[in-house]
C-alpha cells in the first residue's frame, strides 16, 4: 500500500465539550504592543488560568482555519491535547503530492507555534493577570512545541494520559518521514502492497482513538 494513499488522519474522537465564554477575535489577533490599549478602554475582569487557556485555544483554532467553537482544557496536559488534535486535524487528508504534503505540514506547525505565540502575548499584557495564569499558558506554549517535535520524541509520550493520542501523532510521524525520503531517494519510495511502514502505519490506525 501506498503510503500517500493512507487513509486520512482522524485526531478529532475525544475532543473534550466545547463550552466557556469566546473572546474577541481583534484582541487575540493583535500584537502585544496593540492588545494593551484595547484592554485599557473596556472594563475586562481578571484573567483566570481557565480563560487563558481558552484564549490559546482560540487563537490556534483561528490560525489553523478550523471552525467551530474552542474546546475547553482544564490545564496545560488536557490543553495540549486539545491543540495537537488540532493541528492533525488540519493536515491535508491525503498525499498525493508528497512535496505539497510536507510543505503544508511545516507551515501548519509555524502556524500553530506562532498563534501560540500571539495568545501568550495576550495573557501577558491582561490587566492584573496574576503571574501564576502567564505562567500556565508559557508552560502549555512549550509543552505543544515539545509534543509536535520528533527528534528526538518526548518522554512524555509514554505517559498514561497520552497513550490515546500517541498512536495517531506516531503515523504522523512516519507519513511525514517516509515522504521525505521518497523525496530524497526514488528508490525508498513506498510501493504500492510491500511498504513495511505503511503497514505500520494500519496497525496503528486500528488502534487509534
Amino acid at each position: 500500500m501506498d503510503v500517500t494513499k493512507a487513509p486520512p488522519l482522524d485526531p478529532t474522537a475525544g475532543l473534550p465539550p466545547t463550552g466557556g465564554p469566546t473572546l474577541q477575535r481583534s484582541t487575540l489577533s493583535a500584537s502585544a504592543t496593540d492588545i494593551a490599549p484595547l484592554v485599557d478602554q473596556v472594563h475586562i475582569q481578571p484573567l483566570d488560568v481557565a480563560a487563558a487557556l481558552q484564549i490559546l485555544i482560540a487563537e490556534v483554532r483561528a490560525g489553523l482555519g478550523l471552525p467551530g467553537d474552542a474546546a475547553v482544557g482544564s490545564g496545560p496536559t488536557q490543553t495540549a491535547q486539545v491543540l495537537i488534535r488540532m493541528f492533525l486535524h488540519a493536515l491535508p487528508a491525503d498525499a498525493d503530492n508528497p512535496s505539497t504534503w510536507i510543505a503544508e505540514s511545516a507551515r501548519l506547525d509555524r502556524v500553530i507555534q506562532s498563534a501560540l505565540d500571539r495568545a501568550v502575548d495576550a495573557v501577558a499584557v491582561w490587566r492584573n493577570v496574576p503571574q501564576s495564569v502567564v505562567d500556565v499558558a508559557k508552560e502549555t506554549r512549550a509543552l505543544v512545541a515539545s509534543l509536535l517535535s520528533d527528534a528526538p520524541p518526548s518522554p512524555i509520550w509514554f505517559r498514561p494520559e497520552w497513550l490515546g493520542l500517541a498512536p495517531t501523532i506516531e503515523r504522523y510521524w512516519r507519513r511525514r518521514r517516509l515522504l521525505r525520503r521518497g523525496l530524497t531517494d526514488p528508490d525508498m519510495r513506498p510501493s504500492r502492497g510491500n511498504d513495511a511502514g505503511d503497514a505500520d502505519a494500519r496497525n496503528v490506525d486500528d488502534k487509534s482513538p
